[in-house]
């Protein structure tokens, strides 16, 4: 169908994967939006086109014509070059980076949908250019990124870090980091990571740990991913941006994954307490990336929202044509997969409401599926 004139949608990935983490989004979502999913620099297929920072033994092979040359490790030599002497692979950069592939490729005001990593860029970034932002969709954020202080906010401590991530990697960065960088990017080391954050382990495959590896073979990913470890963290942390959406008025939908063992519910609950406007829904059985292992699901959702926001009111959030029924649970029923995912919709709470809720939850043994099989079928989507 023509959707020359639809609404634009940035899907921004988590740390790790990159474009390919939205096929289903961009194959379900792009019949009826304009539909585009970026690769942070550093990740994915986002690369230098040069080494920032030659080591001096391959610029002599450079110079000799040796063809080994270029498969060395980019990033490492002494002095950078005259492109790169600011580059850091930090959310600054990251966030700079939708800056510049919404002005330059997509033109306009866009809605965000960003899962982990991206969920915060997204949110980063709407909070400081909210013009660019028509709404933004938050699936299993995390909250918190980085180690290393920021200079602006903390000037003092930022100054007992040696190293800020800036290009090229020291030897002492080089070094200690070299051995986690290994064990990581092993293949087995990679699957059984997706294994643990995925409550539906059956779409983990050859393919998805291909794809993640893959960048991990580039001759600047060593550098690139040293530089993230010790990259400072933002000017704002998370908390604030939420309350800056929530006081421009950004609408604001958040879809999490019960199971993720690393962003818990709780987070985007507390989320949803910083922005009350926001609509929340939680999928089970769904782990940290809730687009990959429930597309359909999380598709519907995305699009309904996307409805609600474009008809100014008109049109209610999905799942909420009528008061929020914390104990309603509604069941999205996945022919094609074989299984059906249960959806919750969930009120604005306290923050110790949130808490308790979350720690009787952990020690229950009874899951949101099995509450939903013995609840009576209330409705289907």
């Amino acid at each position: 169908m023509d959707n020359t004139d639809a609404p634009a949608l940035l899907l921004l990935p988590g740390f790790g994967v990159g474009s390919f983490h939205y096929d289903q989004q961009l194959r379900d979502l792009g019949r009826e939006y304009r539909v585009w999913a970026m690769d942070f620099l550093g990740q994915g297929k986002s690369w230098p086109s040069h080494d920032p920072a030659p080591a001096e033994e391959v610029m002599e092979e450079v110079l000799e014509g040796q063809a080994n040359a270029k498969i060395r490790d980019w990033g490492l030599g002494k002095t950078p070059e005259s492109w790169a002497q600011e580059l850091v692979y930090s959310v600054d950069t990251w966030r700079d980076q939708v800056h510049a592939f919404i002005e330059k490729v997509i033109g306009g005001p866009v809605y965000i949908v960003g899962n982990s990593l991206g969920g915060y860029v997204g949110t980063y970034f709407a909070a400081t250019n909210p013009e660019l932002v028509k709404g933004i969709a938050l699936l299993n954020a995390t909250p918190f990124w980085a180690f290393t202080p920021n200079a602006r906010r903390y000037p003092l401590l930022s100054k007992l870090v040696p190293w800020g991530g800036l290009l090229p990697v020291p030897v002492i960065a080089k070094a200690i980091i070299r051995v986690w960088w290994d064990l990581l990017r092993n293949p087995i080391t990679v699957q059984k990571m997706i294994k643990l954050v995925y409550a539906d382990c059956s779409v983990v495959n050859d393919k998805l740990v291909g794809q993640m590896l893959e960048a991990t073979d580039h001759p600047a990913a060593f550098a690139a991913f040293t530089s993230i470890v010790f990259a400072p963290r933002a000017h704002t942390d998370f908390g604030q941006n939420l309350i800056s959406l929530k006081e421009t008025r950004t609408p604001m939908c958040l879809i999490y994954g019960k199971e993720d063992p690393w962003v818990v519910p709780f987070w985007g609950q507390r989320a949803k307490q910083r922005n009350p406007d926001a609509v929340y829904y939680e999928l089970s059985p769904a782990g940290h990336c809730p687009h990959h292992e429930a597309p359909e699901v999380v598709n519907t959702l995305v699009r309904k929202w996307v409805e609600s926001v474009q008809s100014q009111g008109a049109l209610s959030p999905p799942l909420l044509d009528g008061e929020v029924n914390q104990k309603q649970l509604y069941w999205f029923v996945v022919d094609n997969l074989g299984k059906r995912v249960c959806v919750r919709v969930k009120a604005t709470q306290g923050f110790w409401s949130n808490l308790i809720d979350s720690i009787r939850e952990i020690f229950s043994k009874r899951s949101l599926q099995s509450q939903v099989i013995e609840a009576a079928e209330e409705s289907k989507v």
